[in-house]
């Protein structure tokens, strides 16, 4: 049978998928493989869309989806075949699936986490800008998903690049992460300076965050940079 399971629970058109084999595809799908047939295990309820879009086979997306597999069908983590595709890093796989799709870009289905705060986690810093930039749309920069904000989880990457970008898009300094957060009630710059990221500090401070604000224990930000690296001077 042409949708018999194989090693990791694959069909054969999961492994093509994967493997971006094209004429493989075609071929399977006219034989009668089932286009949404999700797998098992590990990766469980991935199928063949979202398998070809984390692997940035821009071809096969196409086919798969012209043949109706649905870019709304979400796997065991909450992640959809579009999701895949900004995670996979590929700007044109993305950027076709986010504009055919009917769905909300600022959730993910079955996860507490939003997809702009998956992407700031992932360090994806140009998804996150083809995201704010072509698809901004309903999506909420400040969404404290996870505890959190991106700001935050950006932060708490020491990632500068990452920051700037979702200050120029709307983020604001004073958000708080929640109070289940392991730094409760913290802001973005508490949490760039438990990270010890002096250039994230600068950054914020510059763009009016406020040093002297307590955050957690009751600790100030200036008490934080401290303990996490010896170039807290930075905030005389």
């Amino acid at each position: 049978p042409v949708d018999l399971v194989g090693h990791h629970w694959h069909t054969a058109l999961h492994v093509a998928a994967m493997g971006g084999r094209l004429d493989c595809i075609e071929y399977l799908l006219g034989a009668g493989a089932t286009v949404d047939k999700q797998i098992k295990g590990l990766h469980a309820g991935m199928t063949a869309l979202a398998l070809a879009a984390q692997n940035q086979h821009l071809g096969c997306v196409r086919c798969l989806v012209e043949h109706g597999a649905d870019p709304l069908e979400a796997d065991k983590h909450g992640y959809t075949p579009v999701v895949h595709g900004f995670l996979g890093g590929n700007a044109e796989v993305a950027r076709f699936l986010a504009t055919i799709q009917d769905g909300d870009l600022n959730c993910l289905p079955n996860s507490e986490y939003t997809l702009l705060q998956t992407l700031c986690c992932d360090e994806k810093v140009d998804m996150v800008n083809l995201l704010l930039t072509e698809f901004r749309d309903g999506i909420d920069i400040n969404a404290n998903a996870g505890d959190m904000t991106p700001l935050h989880e950006a932060a708490s990457k020491s990632n500068v690049e990452l920051c700037s970008l979702l200050l120029q898009h709307g983020a604001k300094l004073e958000e708080r992460s929640s109070p289940t957060h392991w730094m409760p009630y913290a802001t973005p710059l508490a949490f760039a300076a438990a990270a010890g990221s002096v250039k994230v500090v600068k950054l914020l401070v510059q763009q009016g965050a406020s040093i002297l604000e307590c955050v957690i224990r009751p600790k100030t930000v200036v008490h934080e940079v401290a303990s996490a690296t010896d170039e807290h001077r930075v905030l005389e």
